[in-house]
C-alpha cells in the first residue's frame, strides 16, 4: 500500500477507528492485544467490545477504550440475543467505529447485525474456528452447526470481508456458499512476539524426566482424555523418566467439559501434574523447560499453543485436522496423528522420548517455522493490508 492511501478516501485527514466486538476478555487479551496495540501505534482509535471480566484494566492499560456489553455465552434464547444485539447496536452508534472487526461465532452472528443496523462502513469476521458443534455427532450438536451456518449465510452478505485461520474452514464456507471468494482472507492466527517466546538452554540431551506438556481447555474436543490416557500408558512403561504436565480449567459456558472425577483420578495416581491457567509469563517459563508439546484436538482454529510451543523451540505432537496441522511439518518438526488414535500418539512419544537428538533437531525446525510464519509483526501487518484493502471505496 502506498503511504498516500488514505488520501483517496474520505478518511483522508481523520484518525481512523476500529472496534474489536469479542464474547470475552480473554480472547481480547490473548489473541487481538498485539493486532490492537500495533493500530495504536499507527495513530488509530482502537475500541474493545466485550462483556465485562478481569481483564478490562489489563487492556485499558495500553489506551484502549473498553465498552462493555452482557452477553450469556451459553444462551440459545432469542430474546436474550436480541438484547444482545440491541446493546452492542447502541455501542456502535455511539463511538461511529469506520471498522467492525468481530470475533468468534456469537459476535460474529449478532455485531455484524448490529453494526449493519448501526450503519458502520466496513464489517470484518474473523472465524477463529467452527467450534465443537462441528466435530460432535449428536442430534443436537447437527442441529446446532446449521442454525449456525445458516445464520452466517445470512448475516456475511453483509459484511466487507472474512478472515479464517485455516484453508479447511475457508474452504467449508466457500464450498457452501455462504460466502463469495473475494471477500475471504487467510490469515494463520493472531501471531506471537518471537522475540520474547524463544528457546533456552536446556539440560543435558540424555537427562530425565522428559516433560511432556499439553496446555488445553478442559474439554473432551481438545482431547484431553486422550492426553491422560497417553500419559497413563508411557508412565507405566518409563515410570519417573517421563513426566506429564497438563495446564487447563473448566470454564463456564463450555460445551463437553471432562469429568473432574477422572482428572481427580490421574492427579492423584501421580499419572499427570496439573496446573490450572497460569499468567502468560508463567506458561512461556514451563514451556521453555519442558521437551515436548502435544495437542490432540478434534478441529481448530489455529491453537495459539501450538504457536507458542513453536516459538520456544519445541518437538509437537498434534492431531491431523484442521488448524492443527497448521502447525507441524510431519517429520520435520513433529508428528501429524490421527483424530482419538492413543496408540498412534503413544507410538510416536516413545519415538521422541528414547531420541535426544531427534528431539532437538526438530525443535530447531519448529523454531525456524514460528519465526518465518507466526511472527506477530507479520501477522499484524497481514491485517492492516485487509483493512486497508477493504477502505479503498471509502
Amino acid at each position: 500500500m502506498k503511504s498516500s492511501f488514505f488520501q483517496k478516501t474520505k478518511l483522508s485527514g481523520k484518525v481512523k477507528k476500529i472496534a474489536v466486538v469479542s464474547h470475552l476478555d480473554l480472547n481480547i487479551y490473548l489473541f487481538r492485544l498485539e493486532l490492537m496495540k500495533f493500530l495504536l501505534n499507527k495513530g488509530w482509535k482502537v475500541y474493545a467490545l466485550f462483556p465485562e471480566g478481569e481483564y478490562s484494566e489489563k487492556i485499558k492499560q495500553y489506551g484502549i477504550e473498553c465498552i462493555h456489553y452482557k452477553l450469556d455465552r451459553r444462551s440459545l434464547n432469542p430474546f436474550k440475543e436480541l438484547k444482545t444485539l440491541l446493546d452492542i447496536k447502541t455501542k456502535l452508534i455511539q463511538i461511529k467505529p469506520h471498522i467492525l472487526h468481530t470475533v468468534t461465532v456469537k459476535p460474529n452472528i449478532y455485531g455484524t447485525i448490529a453494526g449493519k443496523m448501526a450503519g458502520v462502513p466496513i464489517i470484518v469476521n474473523s472465524v477463529t474456528g467452527v467450534g465443537s458443534f462441528f466435530v460432535d455427532d449428536s442430534f443436537k450438536a447437527k442441529c446446532v452447526k446449521e442454525i449456525i451456518l445458516k445464520l452466517y449465510s445470512f448475516t456475511m452478505r453483509y459484511s466487507n470481508g472474512v478472515i479464517f485461520l485455516n484453508q479447511d474452514d475457508m474452504n467449508l464456507f466457500l464450498n457452501k456458499k455462504i460466502l463469495k471468494r473475494d471477500k475471504a482472507f487467510l490469515i494463520k492466527g493472531s501471531g506471537i512476539d518471537t522475540n520474547l517466546w524463544k528457546p533456552v538452554e536446556k539440560k543435558q540431551k540424555n537427562s530425565y524426566p522428559v516433560k511432556i506438556v499439553c496446555i488445553a481447555r478442559l474439554i473432551k474436543h481438545k482431547g484431553v482424555e486422550e492426553y491422560l490416557r497417553v500419559a497413563e500408558v508411557l508412565k507405566k512403561e518409563f515410570k519417573e523418566r517421563v513426566e506429564f504436565i497438563l495446564i487447563g480449567d473448566f470454564y463456564d459456558g463450555n460445551h463437553y467439559p471432562i469429568s473432574e472425577e477422572l482428572l481427580s483420578r490421574y492427579i492423584k495416581n501421580k499419572i499427570i501434574i496439573y496446573y490450572r491457567w497460569m499468567p502468560l509469563e508463567d506458561v512461556k517459563e514451563m514451556l521453555r523447560q519442558c521437551d515436548i508439546f502435544v495437542l490432540l484436538s478434534y478441529r481448530e482454529g489455529v491453537p495459539r499453543t501450538g504457536i507458542e510451543a513453536l516459538s520456544v523451540g519445541l518437538p509437537i505432537i498434534i492431531t491431523n485436522v484442521p488448524g492443527c496441522k497448521e502447525i507441524v511439518e510431519d517429520g520435520k518438526n513433529g508428528f501429524l496423528v490421527p483424530v482419538k488414535n492413543v496408540d498412534k500418539v503413544v507410538e510416536k512419544l516413545k519415538l521422541l522420548i528414547e531420541n535426544p537428538n531427534v528431539r532437538q533437531k526438530f525443535g530447531e525446525y519448529s523454531r525456524q517455522k514460528g519465526v518465518r510464519e507466526f511472527d506477530v509483526r507479520l501477522i499484524v501487518q497481514k491485517y492492516l493490508d485487509v483493512y486497508l484493502k477493504l477502505m479503498e471505496n471509502l
